[in-house]
């Protein structure tokens, strides 16, 4: 589900996840991460998001190679990153993933991407 898909209604008029899902849903959005480009083929490439396979648009930089390091948002490859910047980026939205967790009262996931 994205953002700004509404949620199914049930019969009785309230959402099926619940009033906690229905506020994660609305307050959270679409995040950006990035990642390795593991391939490339004519339709865009395969980035390696912490161990995620994802495919991404090369429409906007399609000089990548195998190897680089992007940045991802929106299923599109909007930027090559310096591997020392994309650690920088990657451990920063992992801890606000972590601290967010923390906050709900959820056990942090180790590495993982929400």
């Amino acid at each position: 589900m994205t953002v700004g898909t509404p949620l199914p209604i049930d019969p009785v008029g309230d959402w099926i996840h619940g009033r906690d899902q229905r506020l994660r849903v609305c307050l959270s959005m679409c995040i950006g991460f990035p990642g390795t480009v593991v391939s490339i083929d004519e339709f865009g490439a395969t980035v390696d998001q912490d161990g995620r396979l994802r495919r991404a648009s090369t429409l906007v930089i399609p000089d990548i190679s195998i190897g680089d390091q992007v940045f991802v948002a929106a299923g599109t490859i909007v930027q090559r990153l310096d591997p020392d910047e994309a650690e920088l980026i990657r451990a920063t939205l992992l801890e606000a993933i972590a601290l967010e967790e923390a906050e709900a009262g959820a056990p942090a996931r180790n590495g993982g991407i929400a």
